[in-house]
């Protein structure tokens, strides 16, 4: 593009070339690496390089931590198309175009009450649906739902609510018609807190626990998010403002959630979809009982192969963009016994999905899933190593900078 230089797009980090790393250290080093000799060579030969967004999840992740590293040090390089968004206010325009979103689709704030932006039919009431689509082809990828008021509620499919006074519907129709305030989707639930605002390991603010638990998602801590922590398996520095939860077992297998604060007991899984899967569903149903191909019917699927009474499954799309799924017992205190068999549920599922087990293929909500990770570990050890992926980082780029004045 420029007078005497020559355009060299350079494509870091396969998942060819990272299959052999299963440490996301690794991965984070092989692609700083890689990054580093693609610039070294640029310099010496007068070429621009050119970052291209890869294709697998964790390559994005070290794309994204290549760029921002070596952006500092390189001032041939340019980003084609712009790392993943970080758990920032950060927009990542250029990424979400290629992804197929428009301007329209893409908003940098908190999701809000989405009836206040929305305007449904007279006689019609709006009331939240929040819902995580899957694919770019489920669109509207609607937040809220327009409840007729002259409809009959009990011939409507029945489809449990819970108002702020802890009463339960049969469905968001009976709620409207009875003028209530939707507190949360889901039954009224028990074994949680009611009062109080929550951050989830998903970084949304949920008015109380049991409207957290109802979404299916963990808690990080209380209070409004307030800190997002790094995409790593330990606490972060970022978090030093966040009072974690006790934990039942201090020495429990689990992990620190990605760009959540505070570790969890349980059974964790990183899982990876096939859009493409997605999308056929999608084509055969024509848009008609689209509900049952999103997240929350992901989850409840998975649940369906959980044994066990006392475990109950949570999880979200990370920044990644795969699922980070968690297997926790449902009791305040477990008992170790419990901790155990929610663990084996985790590592259950994983061998399921990556056998393609007609128990997972065979549901339409869970026949994406291609490959399943188990990560959770020893609580304890992991906090020993809380700063070393900095510090990796660190000696890299200082390392790079001595090379560099070198050449």
């Amino acid at each position: 593009e420029r007078p005497g230089r020559t355009r060299v797009s350079v494509f870091i980090g396969t998942a060819a070339t990272l299959s052999n790393f299963t440490d996301p250290i690794s991965r984070w080093i092989a692609t700083i690496v890689a990054v580093m000799l693609a610039s070294r060579f640029a310099v010496k030969n007068n070429v621009k390089v050119v970052l291209w967004e890869a294709e697998t999840p964790p390559t994005q992740l070290c794309l994204a931590i290549a760029h921002r590293i070596m952006f500092q040090f390189v001032a041939g390089m340019e980003s084609l198309i712009l790392p993943p968004v970080w758990p920032s206010k950060l927009g990542n325009c250029g990424l979400s175009r290629c992804s197929g979103l428009n301007d329209a689709d893409i908003e940098s704030l908190p999701c809000k009450n989405p009836c206040k932006s929305t305007t449904c039919p007279v006689g019609q009431k709006c009331v939240p649906y929040f819902q995580t689509c899957l694919s770019l082809m489920h669109k509207p990828c609607k937040q809220f739902e327009c409840i007729n008021g002259s409809t009959e509620c009990s011939s409507l499919p029945k489809d449990p609510v819970c108002d702020a006074n802890k009463k339960q519907y049969d469905n968001a129709c009976l709620l409207a018609h009875h003028n209530a305030k939707l507190a949360y989707r889901g039954p009224c639930l028990k074994r949680c807190r009611e009062n109080g605002q929550v951050c989830g390991i998903n970084g949304r603010t949920y008015t109380s626990e049991c409207a957290a638990h109802a979404d299916m998602i963990s808690v990080d801590y209380n209070g409004p998010c307030s800190s997002i922590g790094l995409i790593t398996n330990t606490k972060s520095r970022q978090c030093s403002n966040v009072k974690c939860h006790e934990l039942p077992d201090e020495s429990c297998l689990g992990i620190t959630p990605p760009g959540a604060c505070c570790p969890l007991c349980g059974g964790s899984l990183r899982l990876l979809y096939s859009r493409k899967q997605i999308d056929r569903a999608l084509y055969a149903l024509q848009n008609r009982g689209t509900d049952s191909i999103n997240l929350r019917s992901l989850l409840k699927g998975l649940e369906r192969q959980v044994q066990i009474a006392q475990c109950t499954v949570r999880g979200y799309v990370t920044v990644e963009t795969d699922i980070f799924v968690v297997i926790q017992s449902n009791e305040g205190y477990p008992s170790s016994l419990q901790l155990e068999a929610c663990i084996r549920e985790a590592e259950k599922i994983a061998g399921l999905v990556n056998m393609k087990s007609p128990r997972i293929v065979s549901e339409v909500s869970l026949s994406s899933l291609t490959l399943a990770t188990v990560v959770h570990t020893h609580i304890a050890t992991s906090s020993t190593h809380i700063y070393i992926p900095n510090l990796m980082l660190t000696i890299l780029a200082a390392t790079f900078q001595y090379i560099w004045f070198l050449r």
